[in-house]
């Protein structure tokens, strides 16, 4: 699944730089066919590969792993009288 959404969201960041699978795979020394099992979600990069994709996409690494739609719980401190509660939304 996170193999998926990993590959959907590379693919999503190089189209909005407007990069081909070919482009993307010379920047990052790989090649066109990677680019695409990657983005299918059949292969997974190695950690040395997603500096070289986010750097080719001008991005952080973190930014690879931000999925849109996906809303992240939040958790913050509410206090009541003496004491403080944690809580989750």
């Amino acid at each position: 699944m996170l193999q998926q959404r990993l590959g959907q969201r590379i693919a999503e960041l190089r189209l909005n730089r407007g990069l081909t699978q070919v482009q993307l795979a010379r920047a990052v020394g790989g090649s066109m066919e990677f680019i695409s099992r990657l983005e299918r979600g059949v292969n997974a990069p190695s950690v040395a590969w997603l500096e070289g994709l986010a750097k080719a996409l001008k991005v952080e690494v973190v930014d690879l792993f931000t999925f849109p739609g996906k809303k992240r719980r939040r958790t913050r401190r509410r206090t009541s009288g003496k004491r403080a509660a944690w809580t989750t939304d």
